[in-house]
Parts: structure tokens; C-alpha cells; sequence
């Protein structure tokens, strides 16, 4: 995992915060079309991991939900007030099902994969040369100490 304070203007970041919303109404769209079975499929586009925010007397705390992901595939950084974070997902590969050599159908996928990116905008008394981050057991914990 690296944390750096600065880094480049992330286009793809800046992108999928705009559509966004648009890719989230054609999925409602779908969804009331196809049925509550339906599930997008998000190919090469990046997925937003689930996150938990926390505030206490002295710090914030921030908890994303990256079952399945290396450490070292996580980017976490600040710029501008923001805490930005990416990386990448391998697709869940199945053990050996079946004859060996023979094509594996896949009956539902829900469970996203490939790249994703969130960011979060940090509060004003937020200490961003203070961060602090730690992944385990799926979970990424970023610690966000309140300036003095």
C-alpha cells in the first residue's frame, strides 16, 4: 500500500466521478426493466468500494471495504482536500470445477472486480500530514488526526 500527500490530477478519478450518476440511473433503469436479479456488470470500468466514516474527539476514522485485494495494489493519497484512493481487484478465478480443460459458465457475478477508485473530501480541521493507514482482514483502515 502506498501513501503519498501529493500526487498528479487523476483523470480517471475526475471521469468517473462524473458519470457516476449517469451510469447509476441506467442501472435503476435496467434493474426495474429486467428484474431485481439483475446485477451490472461493470467490465474494465471502475467500482466504488463500500466505506464506513467515523468521527471522534480527536480523529476521524474511514473503513473500505476491499475484500480480496492486495496491500500493495492500494493507492491512497491526498490532494486539494480530498483523500483519493484507487487500485485494482483481481477477478475471482473458481478451483478447479468439473473435467479439467472444459469452459467454466458463470450463472452470477456479483462480486466486482478490476479497477476502483473513491474519494472522499476531508473535513477542514483534518491534519492531512498526520494520515495514517493499515489493511487487514479485507478491511483498510485510514486514520485522519484532527489539526490541534
Amino acid at each position: 500500500m502506498a501513501l503519498t500527500t501529493q500526487a498528479p490530477r487523476d483523470s480517471f478519478a475526475t471521469d468517473q466521478r462524473r458519470f457516476g450518476s449517469v451510469s447509476g440511473s441506467m442501472s435503476k433503469w435496467v434493474q426495474k426493466v429486467v428484474g431485481s436479479g439483475y446485477h451490472e456488470y461493470r467490465g474494465d470500468r471502475a467500482w466504488l468500494p463500500a466505506i464506513n466514516v467515523y468521527e471522534g474527539p480527536s480523529r476521524y476514522a474511514v473503513v473500505v471495504d476491499l475484500g480480496g485485494v492486495r496491500g500493495e495494489e492500494i493507492q491512497l493519497h491526498t490532494e486539494n482536500g480530498m483523500l483519493l484512493l484507487s487500485g485494482q481487484r483481481p477477478t475471482p478465478v473458481p478451483p478447479e470445477t468439473g473435467e479439467p480443460g472444459r469452459d467454466i459458465r458463470i450463472h452470477l457475478m456479483e462480486i466486482d472486480h478490476g479497477p476502483f477508485c473513491r474519494s472522499i473530501e476531508l473535513p477542514p480541521d483534518a491534519d492531512e500530514n498526520k494520515i495514517a493507514a493499515s489493511y487487514r482482514c479485507g478491511f483498510l483502515w485510514v486514520l485522519i488526526p484532527k489539526k490541534q
